[in-house]
Order: structure tokens, then sequence, then C-alpha cells
């Protein structure tokens, strides 16, 4: 800046609030100085700036599985938000991986990130927030949580409908696939049973973890009573998309025989044949609020928690599509 004031025939002062982008300066000089910083190809030094004012302008993105479409779009609607604000994300993919949750957090602690938002393993185990250093401003995203800042939607409300989904076309089983302890699942049962069904004999739960085929998980509802007039609810649209390859190798018609619906909506759904249905989240909503509470978290440390609660909404496709 230096250099440039002296070139330029002004103080580096002024050329400072040029480059903050002070628009009280005289336009002639600002364009001086603007031309002098194109011609020597002047760069800010972020780590300077961010010592000077305390802030990296740096947000920590943390997602379980970027290679799924929906936390992949998430991403991008995180990004687009914070650079309004004139954030910068680092993305950090855990896998699921309670031991990489919290190996992240310590990095976004360390390179001194302003705050983080994430899509937590579980958010049952809140041991991870221990790592958290000096209180750094936190979202949690897509998963409702008590005492922290959070936008998603309600899991359990989301499988209630789907069972009235599933119930209004005429099926009469129904089958979780998924992780036991599933909000989702939770919901899905609680309207089935609602609605009058004896989940004893006219449900099942199928566990996605551990080891085996999704062929052999799925024997329970291939065979027997439950193969007929079954609804499956799957946790997400990529496990969905491997249990409609399941049903096909083994012959299923869908929906006569069965329904699949999956979670998130994502392109999977749209692009398959049959087309499944699934359970739409306002993704864009999602990344925009959790920037937003961050933002706001940022500039008032110590805020009290604020919990946004959106709505789902289900796409119908042919996987379910009994009557028109």
């Amino acid at each position: 800046m230096k250099e440039i004031a002296k070139e330029v025939g002004t103080s580096q002062a002024t050329v400072s609030r040029v480059l903050s982008g002070n628009m009280a300066v005289n336009p002639e000089i600002r364009n001086a100085v603007m031309e002098c910083v194109k011609k020597h190809n002047y760069q800010p030094n972020i780590l300077a700036q961010s010592l000077a004012a305390s802030k990296s302008l740096l947000i920590g993105v943390i997602v379980p599985d970027i290679s799924n479409p929906f936390f992949a779009d998430l991403v991008l609607a995180v990004e687009m938000e914070a650079m309004k604000y004139g954030y910068s994300t680092i993305l950090c993919n855990t896998g699921g991986d309670l031991a990489k949750e919290k190996y992240y957090i310590n990095i976004m602690s360390r390179y001194k990130a302003d705050g983080i938002i994430m899509v937590p393993r579980n958010i049952e185990n809140k041991s991870f927030l221990r790592l958290i250093d000096n209180g750094m401003p936190l979202v949690i995203s897509t998963l409702l949580a008590d005492d922290f800042n959070c936008v998603a939607v309600s899991h359990y409300d989301a499988g209630y409908n789907v069972s009235r989904h599933l119930i209004d076309n005429g099926f009469t089983k129904f089958a979780f696939v998924g992780n036991r302890g599933d909000e989702k699942e939770a919901g899905f049962i609680a309207g089935v049973k609602d609605a009058g069904f004896n989940t004893d004999s006219d449900y099942v739960f199928i566990d996605i973890s551990g080891k085996g085929t999704m062929n052999d998980k799925l024997q329970p509802i291939l065979t027997g009573h439950m193969r007929e007039n079954c609804g499956i609810f799957v946790l997400n649209d990529v496990i969905a998309l491997i249990v409609l390859d399941a049903l096909k190798e083994n012959g299923v018609t869908i929906p006569d025989e069965m329904g699949l619906i999956g979670f998130d909506n994502t392109y999977i759904g749209k692009e398959v044949t049959p087309t499944f249905s699934s359970v739409a989240q306002p993704v864009n909503e999602i990344g925009r609020l959790s920037v937003e509470l961050l933002i706001e978290q940022i500039a008032e440390k110590g805020k009290s928690p604020t919990k946004v609660k959106l709505e789902t909404n289900i796409i119908a496709r042919t996987s379910t599509k009994r009557y028109q």
C-alpha cells in the first residue's frame, strides 16, 4: 500500500480505504488506485488482514458424505450464501466416522475458523462439542437439536407423512430400511400404528449396518406374506437406489407388488426406471438459513440458540403412485 500511495500520489490511509471498499473516496483517486493495483497485480494478504481484524473469514462445513447428492447440494448452498458475507468455506467430509468428525473440529479450531456449520454423525452424542475451543460459533444443519443453533426439518414428521402417503396408495404392509434410532422410522411406525395396522405382523425393520448384500438384508420382505403389498421407506435416495436394484433383481413389480420411497429428493429418484418417490427437503433454504444463523452468532457470541424447523413435502413418482 505504501508503494501504491507513492505512485498514485496519495496517502496510505486513502489506499487502504479504497481497498476496503469505502465509497467516500474521490472517484478519480479511487480509479487511479485501482489502475495501479491492476498494473502490479496487487493481492491482499489475507492472513495479515485476518490477524488485524481478529477474523479469518473462514467457515468450516462438516458433512458425513459428500458423495450423497443431497450433501453436495447443501454445501453448494452454504458456499453461495457465505460468499455474500465475504466468507470462504472449508469442506470436511467425515464419512460418518466420529473420530474424523472430532479431528476436523480440531482442525477448524487450529485454523481459527470463525464458525462451523455441521451435520453431525449422531446428534445424541454431543461429546464432540467439548473440542470446540473458546465457544466457537456452531450451527447444526439438517438435524434438530436442543440447546444449539440449528436448521432442519422434522424427520419424525416426515416419516409420519410417508406412512400416510403409502397407506393412501393402498399399501397394507410396511418396511423401513435404515439405521436403528432414526427419527424417520419412529414417525413412520407411529403413522402405521395410528392407521390401525399391527406392527408386530405387518412391519419389518431392515438394518443396513453390518455385512451382507442388500439382497440378503431384504430377504424378510422378499419372501412370505410381506412381499405382497409392502410399502418400503428408505433413509435416503442413495440407499433407495440400491434397494430398487435388489427388488428388480428379485422380479418384484413396482408399484404393483411393492412400493418404494426415499428421502432427500435428489436427482437419483427421477433418473432411474421406474422413477421412485422421495421426501423433499428445502436444501437451499437450509443452507441459506444455516449461514445466516452462523453470521448472527459470530457477530453476537453468547446469543440464545435459535431452532429453525422447515417443512418437507413428498414428491410422488411411479414407485408409489397407484392412484392418480
